[in-house]
């Protein structure tokens, strides 16, 4: 496993497992009266659904948090751009550059969390 590799199966697991897994802890734990609105709001309308549906949503949302990293990636990467920004961006990992293909090992690493499977 090269440096880009594992940096971005590090920020997979990080991103859609740990990071995802703990809003799921929040929207499961949290307090709605004393939480801010858009938290109390989230907390509430999870509340009313079913666990299969909240898995759903949980779901939904590693597949919204992977697409934001890799539009981010790609950026860094030069695949993408950001409207007014002329000049190139470069990521380092140590004093190796992993920006090139960091936007597809990611997304590689992206498909062995997310279930992306056609719905049959």
């Amino acid at each position: 496993m090269d440096n880009t590799e594992f940096i971005a199966d590090q920020f997979a697991k990080e991103l859609l497992k740990s990071n995802i897994e703990s809003y799921r802890d929040m929207l499961a734990r949290t307090d709605p009266s004393k939480a801010v609105r858009v938290y109390a709001e989230a907390v509430l309308a999870m509340r009313k659904l079913s666990g299969e549906d909240q898995d759903a949503i949980i779901s939904f949302l590693r597949v919204v948090a992977s697409d934001t990293a890799s539009q981010i990636f790609g950026v860094i990467g030069g695949s993408s751009d950001l409207e007014g920004v002329l000049e190139d961006f470069s990521l380092y990992y140590g004093r190796e550059e992993i920006s090139e293909n960091l936007q597809d090992e990611f997304l590689a690493a992206s498909e062995q969390i997310i279930d992306l499977k056609p719905n049959n």
